[in-house]
């Protein structure tokens, strides 16, 4: 219908049809960008999915706004979330704390020991190192799969919502899903998967919920040591490729730690080495005040875990999306197959990919605790860093490099009246430059704060990355 551009009313009724259309546009990426329809795909055209793009990013800009003070964080760092909170949302939380977390918790303690025994109880005189028998494998997954929904229920979680179509073993025994963002991921994956995982070990040994992880055929992996990450590999290897005997499919969190959405960061590569098929899984939270993200970079993870446990509803969406095998080229270079799977999630999801990596996780962590917030203080990524120093010294090791930018951050925040902004006068330099340099065991008189003024801001302070940087010249020059 056309509408004269000089009437009034029919530019609000132009307005209004195109707010119902982008709502409408909208609404199907809640269903998905690529709709299942019978047996046919409905894709959305261009020009939809630039406008549902504007609008998705709107939208997540405004759910991961952070500010400190009157200062609001413009660089998004994934391992942060929004942690200040309302006088309703402390009302909330301490009504759900008296009345909601105690039931909760006592039947997430019954059912999670009623899944463990079963599924002791069905590998019982099994060798739980090779392949279980097909009707072992079908209990198990019952067991498990109804078990995390109950368990679903009891954290608010009464709708999974699911999208395309999960692939059995046959075609595919490696689901990568992303991102991982709350304490809730592992048990809605349990619940619509119903794979084994790959976890820390020291789960192993956790009474009740350990015997159940082991009967379950989980793989446990030591986080450090290269023989522990090269023995996890060769195993997951021995599971999912082509013409392996197990038909028990795993399930990894390629990111390896808790984001608050904003990218993906770098992808670990155990799940692609191999050169098997995977199929990529996307976790899809739809909040409205409280961001459930349990990142390492929170200034308290246990008040999110409370105010999880406590919301009367949560809403989530898992899509599946088409199993991807790889190419002879991606075969020979597992860096290019994990990167190409992590641009299609990204696509899907609507976000961009990041270089943010593990040892940034471990940064931002460091940084929380020392009440600083990560999004003003580490605004880089670890990897552009190493970029960075290349021009210093090219023979700086890796981890010689993450020991001495924990090291600068660590005595950086102990600077009096240093706040969450982390900003460094030239009278809080002075008041940490002896120890600093002995940290990092500088020549007296090595680093002055005159060789980091030309950096400075017009009120004559520097940030903790230009610092850092000055530190490393020092050291390393």
């Amino acid at each position: 219908m056309a509408v004269a551009a000089s009437s009034p009313k029919g530019k609000r009724a132009s307005k209004r049809a195109s707010a119902e259309n982008a709502s409408e546009i909208e609404e199907q990426e809640i269903e998905g960008v690529v709709v299942q329809t019978g047996g046919e795909m409905k894709v959305l055209s261009e020009k939809q999915e630039k406008i549902l793009n504007k609008r998705l990013s709107s939208q997540r800009r405004s759910s991961v706004h952070l500010t400190h003070g009157s200062k609001e964080l413009n660089a998004i760092n994934p391992f942060q979330t929004k942690d200040r909170m309302t006088p309703q949302d402390w009302v909330e939380l301490v009504l759900g704390v008296i009345f909601l977390l105690p039931l909760r918790l006592l039947g997430i303690v019954i059912v999670t020991c009623v899944i463990s025994l079963l599924l002791t109880l069905s590998a019982l005189g099994k060798d739980i190192s090779k392949p279980l028998p097909d009707h072992i494998l079908k209990f198990q997954y019952f067991v498990g799969t109804k078990g995390s929904l109950l368990i679903c229920y009891l954290c608010g979680i009464y709708n999974i919502r699911i999208k395309g179509r999960k692939a059995d073993p046959a075609e595919c025994k490696m689901f990568v899903v992303a991102p991982h963002s709350t304490c809730l991921d592992a048990v809605v994956m349990g619940a619509t998967v119903g794979a084994a995982g790959v976890a820390k070990d020291e789960l192993a040994a956790t009474p009740i919920i350990g015997a159940g992880m082991v009967a379950g055929q989980t793989l446990f992996v030591k986080r450090d040591g290269k023989d522990s990450r090269k023995a996890i590999a060769d195993a997951i290897k021995e599971r999912i490729k082509r013409k392996s005997p197990w038909n028990r499919a795993l399930l990894l969190f390629p990111e390896g730690t808790c984001t608050n959405r904003t990218s993906l960061i770098s992808f670990r590569r155990g799940a692609f080495e191999p050169g098997a098929s995977v199929q990529p899984v996307v976790l899809s939270w739809k909040f409205e005040s409280f961001d459930p993200s349990w990142t390492a970079g929170s200034l308290n993870r246990t008040l999110i875990v409370l105010r999880t446990l406590t919301q009367l509803r949560h809403d989530v969406t898992v899509t599946f999306l088409p199993v991807v095998e790889p190419t002879e080229e991606e075969q020979a270079d597992a860096a290019l197959f994990t990167n190409n799977v992590r641009a299609k999630m990204a696509a899907e999801l609507g976000v961009p990919t990041s270089e943010f990596s593990y040892n940034d996780m471990f940064l931002a962590k460091a940084a929380a605790k020392a009440k600083l917030q990560p999004a003003f203080v580490l605004p880089f990524t670890f990897a552009s860093l190493e970029s960075e120093v290349k021009s210093i010294s090219k023979d700086i090791p890796k981890e010689r490099l993450f020991e001495d930018t924990k090291s600068v951050l660590q005595r950086f925040s102990k600077a009096p009246k240093m706040t969450g902004e982390g900003r460094l006068s030239e009278s809080q330099f002075n008041s940490i430059s002896e120890k600093l340099h002995k940290d990092l065991d500088l020549r007296d008189g090595a680093l002055s704060f005159t060789a980091l003024s030309d950096a400075a801001r017009q009120d004559g302070t520097v940030s903790f990355h230009t610092l850092l940087l000055a530190c490393l010249a020092a050291k390393y020059t």
